[in-house]
């Protein structure tokens, strides 16, 4: 997340986004998350969730999609309720950049996605389905450290959406 941060503070683009460069997130999708949001949309995030039959998910294995899910279920009581998100672990959209103005993300790990949607000005949210693709280059970054910081992040979070703005 030091990375996009980095690079979303050398750009005065009026729109942001994040894609994994191990081609997991497919590029052509990025068309349709862009359309949306020039056309009016806060942000448009690449979804795993809204596919058919959960074929978003790719080639992963029970135990992986059950963490995923789990993890996501788990962001359900910090998420706005009338902004219900199927994918708020995306690492995977485009957003206005007036949605995060003036905040200061700090996005533990590699889940800035949340963090926004908690902490930011949006409104007018679309996921769009993508297929998860297989790793091409690298690594998973998920292990243990990176557990304690979903959970950092989670309870960060957590106080945000408990007691308003200005919390971490």
């Amino acid at each position: 997340a030091g990375a996009v941060m980095y690079g979303w503070a050398q750009t005065d683009a009026n729109l942001l986004g994040v894609i994994d460069a191990d081609l997991q997130h497919p590029p052509e999708v990025l068309p349709r998350l862009l359309e949306p949001v020039m056309n009016g949309n806060d942000i448009a995030i690449a979804s795993r969730y809204v596919s058919n039959e959960n074929n978003g998910l790719g080639d992963w294995n029970r135990l992986r999609a059950f963490i995923s899910r789990a993890g996501t279920l788990a962001t359900a009581p910090l998420q706005k309720k009338d902004m219900r998100i199927r994918d708020p672990l995306s690492g995977f959209f485009v957003v206005r950049r007036e949605c995060i103005e003036g905040l200061d993300l700090q996005p533990e790990g590699f889940k800035i996605l949340l963090e926004i949607l908690v902490r930011a000005r949006v409104r007018r949210p679309i996921e769009v389905p993508f297929h998860f693709g297989t790793r091409h280059a690298g690594k998973s970054k998920a292990d243990f450290k990176v557990a304690l910081a979903y959970f950092n992040l989670l309870g960060k979070l957590s106080r945000h959406a408990l007691f308003g703005p200005g919390q971490r």
